[in-house]
């Protein structure tokens, strides 16, 4: 799959949560090798954190003595929530900053401003 600006963010999100191999980004700025480098760090720190919760909550159920519960779940689905809103948020930004400083991002040639 090619990758345009308007499914970028979300394939990156979903290669941070684990959705999609890091393969699937072909195309734009993920054939810079530092930057896929970085993504690949910060997928293996997303990991950990949320390895870390998921055990968290499967804690909470044992002392709860139940397999599920709808509040501990509540409390998860919408920090997820939350921390997707604020990652996509955060990436709109960094790609309206670029945009409106082109020379210092490599998005123009130097020499053709």
């Amino acid at each position: 799959m090619t990758i345009n600006e308007e499914n970028y963010r979300s394939s990156v999100f979903a290669f941070l949560n684990g959705a999609i191999e890091l393969k699937q980004l072909e195309g734009g700025p993920i054939d810079q090798k530092d930057y896929a480098d970085m993504l690949i760090q910060t997928e293996q720190r997303c990991d950990q954190f949320y390895e870390q919760a998921y055990r968290a909550k499967s804690r909470l159920f044992q002392r709860l003595h139940v397999e599920e519960d709808l509040d501990v779940n509540s409390l998860h689905d919408n920090l997820m929530f939350v921390a997707t809103q604020m990652a996509m948020a955060m990436f709109e930004s960094g790609v309206r900053y670029a945009r409106s400083f082109p020379e210092g991002f490599g998005l123009i040639p130097p020499g053709t401003e």
